[in-house]
């Protein structure tokens, strides 16, 4: 999905419908991007695009939506995601490994 004010692109939001692991009747949606222009954050870009997301993931009949924050993502986004009703439900940790990098 995209955001868009003016015909420029201020925030898109990317999500994977896949089944779920432990249950493969049910889909999940996993955010693969979520971005909103810097100097355009704080207007309800982000909540506008989570919204739309949520409205159709519930069309298509997902289970369960999950989100993600980096260590370095506004505080903004975990509050946006809270205020909706997303719960912090894990912590996970990644290392960059370069392997097959010559």
């Amino acid at each position: 999905m995209v955001e868009d004010r003016a015909g420029e692109i201020v925030g898109i939001v990317g999500m994977i419908i896949a089944p779920y692991f432990l249950n493969r009747a049910y889909r999940t949606a996993h955010q693969l991007i979520w971005w909103v222009e810097p100097s355009m954050r704080g207007r309800g870009i982000g909540r506008t695009l989570l919204s739309a997301s949520e409205l159709a993931c519930r069309y298509i009949g997902v289970a369960a939506i999950n989100n993600i924050t980096h260590a370095n993502s506004p505080a903004a986004a975990t509050a946006l995601y809270a205020d909706m009703g997303y719960p912090n439900t894990e912590t996970s940790f990644s290392k960059v490994t370069r392997y097959g990098h010559h």
